[in-house]
């Protein structure tokens, strides 16, 4: 007799009273397991026949006949072969982008033994848009080994799925198959998708550093830069090499050398000093002079500067719409098309990173920020900010001559300075670029954690010299490690969480993840307008103020390189890239691998693995071949190939031991990543409303202009930009902005891109300088998509993307000019009713809008402050207990309507009014200007200019204003 016992792993077998379930000895108790034991005996050898006969008899309550049927079939299809309906169960599946997979669809269904299931039928098309065909496993005449192959849509990376339906030739059931797609194999660029940019000659070390540079030569597209530091030009040993590509709506080849640069498409830069290693680190330094066009900063840490060796150099290049040589030397920079940095100490390692600020200091021109580490494990870094200027810059500028007018110096004071800094965008949402510096391990000596400093960008401006110990949360605050000696790779993160404030990365490549050594740790800190505390320690992050990433494998070292690499799968999120150059793929030790991850205003976990990113979320870039240290140095591209999508740029090295020449990866952004699958376009609609917290304000008071763009329409409109200058009369005191910059001078709000459904706010404080009466405008004057009711910059007051307010200033004090809103509501019943409707604030809104084109009657007021109060003494007394700021303010308010005299002249006189044959008789420039309709009217002239330029109204109109 054969021993079975329950709970033991044996054959499984359905049952025609169970037929939706499989059934093993082990599902069955050992009383009824004894029980048919006794019931077979010996008559049964075969173990699967008795089996079978043994779960039958149980499921069937111990039909005798069962044990008859078994003997005399031999069989365990006789048994238990009952006709069992089919049914399919959900299959998952997982590819890489851009390659296809056979799924065994049929292999986990179930059915009547002995009777084969067959597919009937699949969605050909699946819901990301990918294609299903049959395959028949190389056998044609059986059709139960047919297969499905999944073909994901081109660049697609995220979750798929679709549907098949299987029979038995009688029944049918119908199950879901779902596939992932989390991986994007660089070897798979082609041209469309992307390209490569291979090294020159072996030991060049191509991508060592990669970076955006935004529109360096003018023609409206974004440009990169790739940094090769150990190449030899014109022969000097390891001077560097940092190779310039032009953006391109033409398309790029697949392969790309430096070879193939010919000073139209790009341009090669080489460096002057050996062992200088320029190109170590490369950046754009913005519009650093201010002439409308990016720059570039290109660091030469090993450059002997001033006789002091290794004390490093920072060349900066100026944009020029004008076409460079193939190759430029550095030598050439004269101060016109650019200048050197010098370090000023003997192992300064000047420019061993460089990053663009933006403008932390409120002038409108961008800033560049240069790293100077020291020595090994000293206490002698420093951290050089340049403010851009228009004036120019002297050929060479030694970095001792940073004064707190040119810039500032900020000081190390706990270990070394960082070896990494960047710009950070606007992180506390005042309006002002701020800006990162990690470090190497603070206090190396000591077992501490190492630290990154932030800086706030500042109006009032930087004293010569900052030392880190004076961050207090206010001007910056420090952010505390966790790891022991370790260093920090710090970026900006772009507004990865979509609240309207930029946020800042932090990685650290050494730390140990999942307990593997060196996996690696990333650091997200959210921005926030509420004030940062003093000292921020980064166990404090909690998934509500940002969120870890944590490596997957022993020494790969994620967190190496971090950069913001803007919105690459056109979702309206800015996405994060993470490189993790140790990482192997397949058998390619240190291949390298770059993740990104996407950014969403859903949330984040507080600990998210890499193993997480399925597609959706993100996804991992996989290096092609081993030692190629992938993901060394990855950055946003900006949007190189001008489809409206930004790009990624991953540096590949290779490895130091194997003298390679290094290549880089340029990825196109894909509205296919991330799962997005958009078979037709929507279209944005924007809308921009403009308020003011007055409207007739008085000299000295601060006045805020509120600008709201939303977008109401059902897709995504990219790279907004609304005009909004302040007017005469006013000057600018504070900026605060959702999202986006502020640029005073040029008066356009960068806005960037806005989702469906998302409104941004900008808020302009201005001081009131001068009596004035205007119109002021706002409007999108540029975004990427078509918006359906409106065309930017088109000047079109009746679209709803631009507004305007209509203020009146008037003086605090003496003699002023004052519309009489009284004299023209009178005058003009219409008027009055639509104003007691609301449809215009007031009259004198109306006159502006309409009433001066139809040649409406109207009256000014020659207004006597000392008369007025004079005359007046509740008025006076009034003002005196602070229940009026003077008495113009009363006038206007109460008085006229009081008929309260303004002055001491007649108020039925006409000599009150403006005589517009007078004064364009006077000023025969102002009259020249109407002709060519610059101004409606003399008396338009008068209310923006003339009044203030002391202009007489009439021909009795004495000192109206003073001067």
């Amino acid at each position: 007799m054969f021993d079975y016992k329950s709970g033991e792993d044996t054959n499984t077998f359905t049952n025609k009273n169970f037929p939706r379930q499989k059934v093993t000895l082990k599902d069955l108790s050992a009383a009824d397991i004894q029980k048919t034991e006794e019931l077979i005996g010996n008559s049964i050898t075969n173990p699967a026949i008795r089996e079978a006969a043994i779960i039958d008899l149980v499921l069937t309550n111990f039909d005798p006949s069962i044990v008859e049927a078994a003997i005399a079939s031999q069989t365990p299809d006789s048994i238990l072969a009952i006709a069992i309906p089919p049914r399919a169960f959900e299959d998952f599946a997982s590819t890489s982008a851009n390659t296809p997979v056979k799924i065994d669809v049929l292999g986990n269904d179930e059915g009547t033994i002995g009777v084969p299931l067959v597919i009937a039928n699949f969605d050909p098309t699946t819901t990301k848009g990918g294609t299903i065909k049959l395959d028949d496993n190389a056998t044609p005449d059986n059709q139960s080994d047919d297969q499905l192959i999944y073909t994901p849509p081109a660049n697609f990376t995220g979750i798929d799925s679709f549907n098949y339906t299987l029979t038995d030739g009688k029944e049918t059931s119908t199950s879901k198959v779902t596939i992932s797609v989390p991986v994007f194999n660089l070897n798979n660029l082609n041209g469309n998708n992307g390209f490569v940019i291979n090294g020159n000659n072996a030991g060049n070390f191509s991508g060592v550093s990669t970076s955006s540079i935004g529109d360096f030569n003018g023609d409206g597209l974004d440009d990169l830069i790739i940094g090769a530091f150990g190449a030899d030009p014109n022969n000097i040993n390891a001077a560097g090499e940092s190779y310039v590509l032009y953006g391109s709506k033409a398309g790029f080849p697949a392969n790309i050398t430096p070879a193939n640069l010919n000073g139209n498409n790009g341009f090669i830069i080489n460096g002057i000093d050996a062992n200088g290693f320029s190109g170590g680190a490369v950046s754009s330094a913005g519009d650093l002079n201010g002439d409308g066009l990016d720059d570039i900063a290109i660091g030469a840490f090993g450059a002997t500067a001033n006789g002091k060796n290794n004390a490093g150099k920072t060349y900066i290049l100026f944009g020029s719409k004008t076409p460079f040589p193939v190759r430029f030397n550095l030598s050439d920079l004269n101060g016109n098309n650019g200048f050197v940095l010098n370090g000023v100490n003997e192992f300064d390692y000047l420019g061993l990173s460089v990053s663009k600020l933006g403008d932390l200091n409120g002038d409108s021109l961008d800033d560049l920020l240069v790293n100077a580490p020291g020595p090994l494990n000293s206490s002698a870094g420093k951290n050089y900010i340049i403010y851009g200027r228009k004036g120019g810059f002297p050929a060479s500028l030694n970095a001792s001559d940073i004064n707190g007018t040119n810039g500032f110096v900020i000081n190390e004071t706990d270990g070394n300075s960082g070896s990494s800094v960047s710009g950070v965008g606007d992180i506390n949402g005042d309006g002002m670029a701020d800006l990162i510096v990690g470090t190497d391990g603070a206090n190396p000596d000591s077992n501490t954690p190492g630290k990154s400093y932030v800086v706030f960008g500042s109006r009032t401006g930087f004293s010569p010299v900052l030392n880190r110990a004076e961050l207090n949360g206010k001007n910056g605050f420090i952010i505390e490690g966790i790891e022991i000696n370790t260093s920090t790779v710090v970026s900006g993160a772009g507004d990865i969480n979509g609240d309207g404030a930029d946020d800042l990365i932090v990685g650290i490549s050494e730390a140990n993840a999942n307990n593997n050594i060196a996996a690696g740790k990333t650091y997200i800190i959210f921005g926030s307008k509420t004030q940062f505390p003093a000292v921020f320690n980064l166990s404090q992050i909690n998934g509500n103020n940002g969120f870890i990433l944590n490596g997957i494998e022993p020494d790969e070292r994620s967190g190496i390189s971090v950069s913001a690499v803007g919105d690459l799968n056109g979702d309206g999120f800015d996405d994060l890239t993470i490189g993790a150059s140790g990482a192997s793929v397949g058998s390619n030790n240190a291949a390298g691998r770059t993740y990104i991850l996407f950014g969403t205003n859903q949330g984040f976990a507080a600990n998210i693995n890499y193993s997480d990113l399925n597609g959706n979320n993100g996804f991992f870039l996989n290096g092609v071949a081993a030692d190629d240290l992938s993901g060394t140095s990855v950055s946003g591209a900006g949007d190189i190939n001008g489809d409206g999508l930004d790009d990624a740029i991953i540096g590949s090295p290779g490895s130091l031991f194997n003298n390679a020449p290094g290549k880089s990866f340029v990825v196109f952004g894909n509205a296919a990543f991330g799962g997005i699958y958009r078979p037709t376009s929507t279209p944005a609609d924007l809308q921009l409303i403009k308020t003011s917290s007055s409207t007739t304000p008085y000299i000295g008071d601060l006045v805020t202009f509120s600008l709201v763009v939303s977008n109401n329409g059902a897709g995504i409109s990219r790279q907004i930009k609304v005009s909004d200058l302040l007017p005469p009369g006013m000057s600018l005191v504070s900026v605060s902005s959702e999202q986006g910059t502020y640029d005073s001078i040029t008066g356009i709000w960068d806005v960037g891109n806005l989702r469906d459904g998302i409104s941004r706010t900008l808020n302009i404080v201005a001081k009131v300088d001068a009596i004035a009466s205007n119109t002021n405008t706002a409007a999108v004057t540029a975004a990427r998509e078509t918006d359906p009711d409106s065309i930017p910059n088109n000047n079109n007051p009746n679209e709803d993307d631009q507004d305007s307010v209509i203020y009146s200033v008037a003086g605090g004090g003496g003699l002023s000019l004052v519309f009489d809103e009284a004299y023209y509501l009178a005058k003009h019943p219409d008027v009055k009713a639509a104003v007691e409707k609301r449809k215009f604030k007031n009259g004198f809104s109306h006159f502006v809008r309409h009433g001066e084109k139809e040649n409406r009657e109207f009256r000014v007021w020659v207004f006597d402050e000392s008369y007025y109060l004079a005359q007046n003494p509740d008025v006076k007394a009034a003002v005196e207990k602070g229940k009026f700021r003077n008495g113009l303010r009363h006038f206007i308010q109460h008085g006229q309507f009081e008929a309260r005299k303004p002055n001491a002249i007649d108020p039925s006189s006409k000599t009150l009014q403006f005589d517009e044959d007078y004064y364009l008789q006077q000023n025969p420039d102002v009259k020249k200007a109407v002709e060519k309709r610059k101004f409606r009217s003399g008396f338009a002239h008068f209310i923006e200019w003339g009044q203030i330029e002391g202009r007489k109204s009439s021909p009795l109109e004495k000192n109206i204003l003073p001067g």
